[in-house]
């Protein structure tokens, strides 16, 4: 049986987005951080000591996720409301489901 995807809730649908971008970057912070951490300099191999580049760093990583979830919510947010709008003119997008045996 196909059914027809008529309207995406906005809302929910950029929380959900929201959160996942904003778990996505909280997988990048530590590399965002230690990447932070390292010498500007070729060849160097020792990590820095906490400076401005070193507190950057721990900023961006801090920032990142936050960034990224708001960034998601936004950009949802407007493809939800495009959706909408074309599935009234198109009729939506069909899907078909079927009854999920238990576990």
């Amino acid at each position: 049986m196909l059914h027809r995807i008529r309207r995406v809730g906005v809302y929910q649908t950029s929380i959900v987005v929201a959160a996942l971008y904003g778990l996505v970057g909280l997988l990048f912070a530590p590399f965002i951080w230690l990447m932070g951490r390292l010498p500007a300099t070729e060849g160097a191999a020792t990590l820095e000591p906490m400076g401005s580049m070193g507190a950057m760093s721990i900023v961006f990583a801090i920032g990142a996720p936050i960034l990224y979830a708001v960034i998601g919510f936004i950009t949802t947010a407007i493809a939800c409301v495009i959706y909408n709008l074309l599935a009234k003119l198109t009729g939506g997008i069909e899907i078909e489901l079927v009854v999920a045996e238990p576990r």
